[in-house]
C-alpha cells in the first residue's frame, strides 16, 4: 500500500529501498564508531603513525578502554535518534 512520506506517495517497493538505506546508513555509523574508538580524541599524526594502513580491527583499547567492538554514547544518541526521524517521514 502506498504511503504519505514528505507531501509524496511512496510505493511499497520505494519504502522499502529507503528503509534499506537508512538502515545502511546506521550500520555504517555503528561500525564506524566501534573501530573509531579506538583513535578517538587523538591527533591524526599519532594515529597514522600507530596505524599508518588506518584503523582495520577492532580491539580492546582506546581513550575509554572499550572492549573490542564496544559501541560508544556516539551509537547509542544515533540509535535513540532513528526512531523519532522515521516516525516523522524523514526517512
Amino acid at each position: 500500500m502506498q504511503r504519505r512520506i514528505g507531501g509524496r506517495m511512496i510505493s511499497p517497493l520505494r519504502q522499502a529501498e529507503m528503509l534499506e538505506r537508512a538502515q545502511g546508513c546506521l550500520l555504517g555509523q555503528l561500525a564506524g564508531d566501534a573501530l573509531g574508538s579506538l583513535v578517538e580524541f587523538q591527533t591524526p599524526e599519532n594515529i597514522r603513525r600507530e596505524y599508518p594502513n588506518g584503523v582495520r580491527e577492532l580491539a580492546d583499547g582506546g581513550t575509554w578502554n572499550t572492549l573490542a567492538g564496544q559501541l560508544t554514547d556516539d551509537s547509542e544518541m544515533a540509535l535513540s535518534a532513528g526512531p523519532s526521524a522515521g516516525g516523522s517521514g524523514a526517512v
